[in-house]
C-alpha cells in the first residue's frame, strides 16, 4: 500500500466496502463524498428517483459523491479490473505512489461497465449541478451523468 500524499486516499475510496466490511454489517448502502460537497436530504432525493425500489448497485459516476449497495459482489468489484488494463488493476493502483483517480469515471466506472453491466441494473440519471466558484467570480453549470435511475433529466429550480 502506498500513501505518500493525502490525495492518494481517493484511490482507496472504492474499496471502503471491503475495508470496512465489519463496520458496515446491517447497512444496505455505503458511500463517500468530498469534504466540499453540501448534501440536503439525500435519502429523499434517492427515494424520489426510485433508487431503492429498483435495487440499484451504485449511484454516482464521479468521485465527489458515490453510493454503493452493501453486497459482497459490489464491495469486491474494485478487484475485477485485473487483466483489463494497468490503470484498472487494483494491485498496480494500491502499490503505486501515483494517483490513478480510481474513484472517478475512468476508474471504477470502467470496471462497472466492463464487468457487471450484464448482472446489475445500470442506467443513467442526469443531474444538473451548479458549481459556484468564488475564486473565478463566476457560476458554471455542469451536466453530470450519474449512474442509476432511468435516463431522466432532473431540473430543480
Amino acid at each position: 500500500m502506498s500513501l505518500k500524499t493525502p490525495y492518494k486516499l481517493c484511490d482507496y475510496k472504492v474499496a471502503y466496502g471491503f475495508i470496512f466490511e465489519e463496520e458496515l454489517k446491517g447497512y444496505d448502502y455505503w458511500g463517500f463524498c468530498d469534504t466540499d460537497v453540501l448534501l440536503g436530504d439525500i435519502y429523499q432525493f434517492l427515494e424520489e428517483h426510485s433508487f431503492f425500489e429498483n435495487d440499484y448497485s451504485r449511484y454516482g459516476l464521479l468521485g465527489h459523491l458515490q453510493i454503493f449497495k452493501n453486497s459482497q459482489e459490489v464491495n469486491h468489484i474494485f478487484m475485477s479490473g485485473q487483466g483489463l488494463n494497468y490503470r484498472l488493476d487494483f494491485h498496480n493502483i494500491f502499490t503505486s505512489e501515483q494517483n490513478f483517480i480510481f474513484d472517478e469515471a475512468d476508474g471504477i466506472q470502467k470496471i462497472f461497465e466492463k464487468i457487471i453491466s450484464n448482472n446489475c441494473k445500470i442506467s443513467f440519471l442526469m443531474i444538473l449541478i451548479l458549481v459556484i466558484s468564488p475564486l473565478e467570480n463566476m457560476v458554471k453549470m455542469n451536466l453530470n451523468a450519474i449512474i442509476f435511475g432511468q435516463r431522466k433529466m432532473v431540473w430543480n429550480q
